[in-house]
C-alpha cells in the first residue's frame, strides 16, 4: 500500500493526498461479488491500478483507471470459476424403425407379428410400412396399416365374445330398482358395446348400457321419476312458487342474500310451517294455490304488515302496483323517502294521487309547471276540455311558437312567459326593420333579445347588436336584452321582469287584450 510520500512524489498536493489515502483506506476490502479488493496502487498521478481477489478460487485480477475515473460499478463481480460446467454430450439413442425385422414373432397384445411389408401410394412416390398381425385366441390374420397401435396392445374384435363368461358372472347384479338377468353385445360402428337387459322391481323391463348402469345414470325403467311426480318424494324445483319459496328462506335467512338487509337483517323471519326443508314448500304450494295464486296471471307475494314476517296470516297474492304502494316509508328506488303531497288533509305520494283521480304524472307535472296549478288544482282539475273550443287551437299555436325559437334559452324563456305572463301573446322571430328580433310582444312596441354567449362575445358582434338596438328604439321600439347565464339561471324572474315592463309601459292587460292574445 503507498503512503502520503509516495502520493506527493506522483505530484499530488499534500491536502489531496491526504484524501486520496482516506479512499484507499475505506474501498480497500470491499467486495463486489465474489471480487475483493486487496490493494489500490497509484501508478500515476491520474492512473490507479486496483487488485481484485476471488473469494472462492483465489484467482488475482487487476483493473486500472485512468484520468481520475472512479466508477467502482465497472469492478468485476464474478469469477471464472463461477462459469457453468460443460456437460459431454449424449450420444443418441438408436430408433428401431417400425420396418425392423426384429418385431417378427413378437406379441403385442392378442397380436402376433408375422411379417413386414411395405404399401405403395397411388398418387405420389413413397411407401408406408405394413404389419401382418395373427390373433393367438381366434388365429384371425389382418394387414395393419399403423404399427404403432399395435404396439400398445391391441386387442381382436373376438375379445368381446370370449370374455361372454365374465359377463356371465355378473348377472343378477342389482343397481337401484333394476336386476340384470343378461348381456347382449352389440356393435356400433368399429366399437362393440355391452348392454344389459333388466327387470325392474315394478315388472318393467329395461334395456340400457351397462355402464350407464354403473355410474348411476340409469336406475329404474322410468317409473321412479313417475313416483317422484305423483308421490312428491321431493320438491319440483321447476316450479315458479319453488322459485318464490327459494327466495323468500333465502332473503331472511342468509347473510350472504343481498336482499338479507332488508329481510333477515330487519329481523323479519318465515314461519316454522313454512321454513321447513322437508314439506315446508308443500305446505307453501297448497297456501298458495288456496289463496289467489294463478300461474301466469302477473300476481305476486306480497306482505300485508311490510314489518311482519311471512307466514299465513300476513302474507297474500297482489298486483306489482299494489306492492308498489304498500312499501314502508315510501321508498324511491334509489334509496330516497319520495315526497308526500297533502290534498284534503291526507298525505299520499304523487303517484298515489294520480291512481286515486285517474290522471297521469305527466299531465300533473305539465300543469305544475307550466300552467302555475297548484298540486291539488293539478289533481282535481278534469282533463275534459268541453267549453274551451279554443283550447286545442292555442296548444298548437304554443308548439309551433316552440318550434320557431332558434336555441335552447329561447325555448327556455318562452315557457317562463308561458307561466308567468298569462294574457301575453309571444311572436318569436319577427322581421323588423332589416333585422330578426327573437321575440316581440303582441299588440306592444317591446322586443326581447336572448344573447347565447357564442354568438355574442366577440367586439365586432356586440358593436354590431349596439348599433341594432340604436336603429330599433330610433323607430320607437323598447329592447330588452338578457343573457344566456341569467336565462339558464332563473328564467321565472326575467319573464316576471318583461311583465312588469309590460305593465309600466302599456298599463295592465285588459280583457279584450287577452282575448285578443289568446
Amino acid at each position: 500500500m503507498q503512503g502520503l510520500e509516495d502520493l506527493i512524489n506522483l505530484g499530488h498536493e499534500e491536502y489531496n493526498a491526504k484524501l486520496i489515502l482516506e479512499s484507499i483506506n475505506k474501498h480497500t476490502g470491499e467486495l463486489h461479488g465474489c471480487n475483493e479488493i486487496v490493494d489500490i496502487i497509484y501508478t500515476s498521478k491520474y492512473e490507479k491500478d486496483i487488485t481484485l481477489k476471488c473469494t472462492l478460487c483465489g484467482e488475482i485480477s487487476h483493473k486500472v483507471f485512468r484520468n481520475g475515473r472512479n466508477k467502482w460499478s465497472e469492478l468485476k463481480t464474478t469469477c471464472t470459476c463461477q462459469k457453468p460446467q460443460k456437460f459431454p454430450k449424449i450420444e443418441k439413442r438408436h430408433i428401431v424403425r417400425n420396418d425392423d425385422p426384429s418385431f417378427i414373432g413378437m406379441l403385442f397384445g392378442d397380436q402376433e407379428v408375422t411379417g413386414i411389408g411395405y404399401k405403395k401410394h397411388k398418387n405420389k412416390s413413397g411407401s408406408t410400412v405394413v404389419w401382418d398381425t395373427k390373433c393367438v385366441r381366434c388365429g384371425r390374420e389382418r394387414k395393419n396399416r399403423m404399427p404403432s397401435i399395435v404396439k400398445k396392445g391391441s386387442t381382436c374384435a373376438c375379445h368381446t365374445e370370449i370374455d361372454i363368461d365374465l359377463w356371465e358372472s355378473r348377472k343378477g347384479e342389482r343397481y337401484g330398482k333394476l336386476v340384470i338377468d343378461d348381456f347382449e353385445p352389440r356393435t356400433t360402428g368399429k366399437c362393440k358395446i355391452m348392454y344389459a337387459l333388466c327387470t325392474c322391481d315394478c315388472g318393467g323391463k329395461k334395456i340400457t348400457q351397462y355402464s350407464s348402469l354403473v355410474f348411476g345414470q340409469t336406475k329404474s325403467c322410468g317409473c321412479l321419476e313417475i313416483e317422484k311426480r305423483n308421490g312428491r318424494i321431493e320438491p319440483r324445483t321447476h316450479s315458479p312458487l319453488y322459485a318464490t319459496w327459494q327466495g323468500m328462506r333465502s332473503r331472511c335467512n342468509s347473510p350472504n342474500s343481498p336482499a338479507y338487509k332488508d329481510y333477515g337483517g330487519r329481523g323479519i323471519k318465515v314461519c316454522d310451517e313454512w321454513n321447513d326443508l322437508t314439506t315446508g314448500f308443500d305446505a307453501f304450494e297448497k297456501w298458495a294455490f288456496d289463496n289467489g295464486y294463478i300461474p301466469e296471471s302477473g300476481l305476486s307475494l306480497d306482505r300485508i304488515d311490510v314489518n311482519g314476517n311471512y307466514e299465513p296470516s300476513n302474507c297474500r297474492y297482489t298486483t306489482v302496483y299494489v306492492q308498489t304502494v304498500n312499501q314502508r316509508k315510501h321508498q324511491t328506488p334509489h334509496g330516497r323517502q319520495a315526497q308526500l303531497y297533502t290534498v284534503d288533509g291526507e298525505e299520499k305520494t304523487k303517484a298515489e294521487w294520480c291512481k286515486e283521480y285517474s290522471i297521469s304524472t305527466v299531465a300533473v307535472d305539465y300543469r305544475i309547471k307550466t300552467l302555475g296549478m297548484s298540486f291539488e288544482e293539478a289533481i282535481k282539475t278534469p282533463k275534459s276540455r268541453v267549453g274551451n273550443k279554443f283550447a286545442g287551437e292555442q296548444a298548437r299555436a304554443r308548439v309551433k311558437d316552440v318550434n320557431k325559437c332558434e336555441s335552447y334559452i329561447e325555448v327556455n324563456l318562452l315557457f317562463a312567459l308561458f307561466r308567468n305572463g298569462e294574457g301575453l301573446h309571444i311572436l318569436p322571430q319577427e322581421n323588423i326593420c332589416g333585422y330578426r328580433v327573437d321575440f316581440r310582444i303582441d299588440k306592444t312596441n317591446i322586443l326581447i333579445e336572448c344573447d347565447g354567449y357564442d354568438s355574442h362575445k366577440t367586439k365586432e358582434q356586440i358593436m354590431h347588436d349596439c348599433q341594432r338596438d340604436r336603429v330599433l328604439q330610433r323607430e320607437g321600439y323598447v329592447v330588452l336584452r338578457f343573457t344566456g347565464s341569467e336565462i339558464n339561471k332563473d328564467p321565472d324572474k326575467c319573464a316576471i321582469e318583461i311583465v312588469e315592463t309590460v305593465r309600466t309601459l302599456c298599463g295592465d292587460i285588459n280583457e279584450s287584450w287577452k282575448a285578443n292574445a289568446g
